[in-house]
């Protein structure tokens, strides 16, 4: 069974909104109005911040690549910084209504919203490349490898090609509501909520599926509001109302609630770490022990 040892980091003083790794640094967007970078390179890494963005307003989500910092923040305002110094190079307008992603695309910027539009832009002129419309914008946008989009139509989620346009459908075969999902190179999997009219809550369920062809790959599993996976997708961490399971090989292995009280997001470090955002506003980060 695998176990973690975890240390806190009070990275912010509201909830964390998201956590994103790019080779050794990882990015934190927080409800306080600001985005932190961190060098996590090393089990023994310090976690004080290289680079701290502060924004007038809630800052909901954010990206990070080798060169640039996304944030999103507002009614549908992109800011773009400077990795190394966290300089402001511009901002981007167009959406109209809160972004809830953004991803780097090779040198562009994906950003969806509320309004139900997948943007790319060009960050070195502000320009808006192109406008993808139709998806429901309730639910978050996932950015897969090799250029594919995740979004969800409906109770389905479809996977659409950026190169070629081409889509790919992964089918509720009880048409329930779908809650969330997560993507990794070789699965996928999508929490649902069963329709009912009962004063109860919700049963809810999740499926996984082949990312490839789309088809199931297991029976129904546990639930989840939030997924995160590690880069072989042989470890995924499963968010759902307050409680954080650890999942490896299809397999539960671990429950992490008791040393993480308030998770809101998660995401994998490599080899063997991972960070839990919480809704205090603190990091923490576990590092693995065999055993």
């Amino acid at each position: 069974m695998s176990r973690y040892t975890f240390r806190t980091l009070h990275a912010h003083t509201r909830p964390v909104t998201s956590l994103h790794v790019h080779g050794a640094r990882l990015l934190s967007t927080s409800m306080d109005g600001t985005a932190c970078v961190y060098d996590v390179a090393g089990r023994d890494a310090s976690l004080a911040p290289r680079v701290q963005l502060a924004h007038d307003e809630p800052v909901d989500t954010g990206a990070l690549s080798a060169t640039h910092i996304a944030t999103a923040h507002g009614a549908g305002s992109v800011s773009v910084w400077g990795v190394e110094g966290g300089e402001h190079i511009r901002r981007l307008e167009g959406h109209s209504a809160p972004v809830t992603f953004v991803s780097w695309w090779g040198d562009a910027l994906l950003s969806a919203s509320r309004d139900g539009t997948i943007r790319r832009w060009d960050v070195d002129t502000g320009v808006c490349l192109e406008s993808i419309r139709g998806f429901s914008g309730r639910t978050a946008v996932l950015a897969a490898a090799r250029g594919v989009l995740y979004f969800a139509e409906g109770p389905d989620l479809v996977a659409l090609d950026l190169e070629t346009q081409a889509r790919r459908v992964f089918a509720s075969q009880d048409r329930d509501d779908l809650m969330a999902f997560g993507v990794c190179s070789s699965q996928v999997v999508v929490s649902y909520a069963e329709v009912s009219n009962s004063p109860s809550p919700p049963f809810r369920w999740s499926q996984a599926f082949d990312a490839r062809t789309g088809e199931p790959l297991r029976d129904r599993y546990e639930a989840a509001d939030m997924f995160a996976f590690s880069a072989d997708g042989r470890r995924a961490l499963f968010l759902l109302w307050g409680s954080v399971a650890l999942v490896e090989d299809g397999q539960r292995q671990d429950v992490l609630e008791a040393v993480v009280p308030d998770p809101r997001c998660a995401v994998f470090l490599e080899p063997s770490g991972l960070v839990l955002g919480g809704a205090s506003g603190a990091l923490y980060c576990g590092s693995h022990v065999a055993g």
